[in-house]
């Protein structure tokens, strides 16, 4: 068994320091991650352990980069498209389920900040116009929302199969929250009002919903993966720290001719 070099870098702590290798095993074909010193005891680099890779063994290495790399673009492109943690003012979205709100009666009057124009006049400038921010452009308000009843006194409701869609028209929480702490914002605590195509206006948690589109293939998605590989930095798999390399041998050994080259055909989408 043969343990490669690939790249090492650094993590500066508060008082102490720690040096992080990553290799390649080509006994298993695994990538791994070693301490290989550190300033919070006594003991000498354990680098030296440690191959200078070939070609061959930085290929090898590459593509389990690239498989690792499409595995959490796969998994973040899922979960944004189909379990959102945030939505804004414009994006279209999905119900994941069925859905009802209760009928409201309401009464609209006309706005009291635009006098129901629906403009808002600049007084240094009476021909700068903008929307009424206060109606949104509409000139007038809802008012004296109440539930509808029917002929028995029970509530209406309105319902929503699974697939309505929408436009999201308003994203926010209710009640208290806090910036560290209880009641984050996120999937589980937001809510949405979304109109649909015929102009109806749905109300529902966040953890109803689903944007509105697909997620990428797995195609273009390994385009992307396949693109990040071959930066060569092995660091991410194994370390969230930001910061830079200290070393990357996969890259010295790869060359700069043969790094340029590569870029190129990544860009024009040739194959290798």
């Amino acid at each position: 068994m043969t343990l490669y070099k690939l790249c090492d870098w650094e993590i500066n702590g508060y008082s102490d320091s720690d040096g992080y290798l990553t290799y390649y095993n080509d006994e298993t074909n695994e990538l791994g991650c070693e301490l290989t010193w550190t300033t919070r005891f006594a003991g000498g680099d354990s680098s030296g352990k440690f191959s200078m890779p070939t070609l061959e063994i930085v290929e090898k290495a590459r593509k389990l980069l690239a498989d690792k790399i499409f595995g959490m673009l796969r998994a973040a492109e899922d979960s944004d498209v189909l379990e959102p943690t945030a939505v804004v003012v414009g994006q279209r979205v999905r119900l994941l389920v069925d859905h009802k709100n209760a009928v409201k009666k309401h009464e609209e009057v006309p706005c009291d900040r635009c006098n129901g124009t629906g403009k808002w006049v600049n007084p240094k400038n009476a021909s700068d116009l903008r929307d009424c921010f206060h109606c949104k452009g509409s000139g007038t308000l809802k008012r004296n929302f109440e539930k509808a009843k029917d002929e028995n006194g029970k509530t209406q409701w309105q319902k929503f199969p699974a697939g309505t869609s929408g436009i999201v028209e308003w994203v926010g929480m209710f009640g208290a929250h806090y910036a560290n702490g209880y009641k984050q914002p996120g999937r589980f605590t937001l809510q949405v009002r979304l109109k649909t195509n015929d102009g109806v206006e749905v109300k529902c948690p966040l953890e109803k919903l689903r944007l509105d589109c697909e997620p990428e293939s797995d195609v273009q998605i390994r385009v992307r993966a396949e693109e990040c590989s071959y930066n060569y930095n092995f660091k991410p798999l194994f370390s969230k720290h930001g910061g830079w390399l200290s070393s990357n041998w996969a890259k010295e050994v790869i060359g700069k001719d043969s790094a340029e080259m590569i870029n190129r055909k990544m860009a024009e989408r040739l194959p290798l």
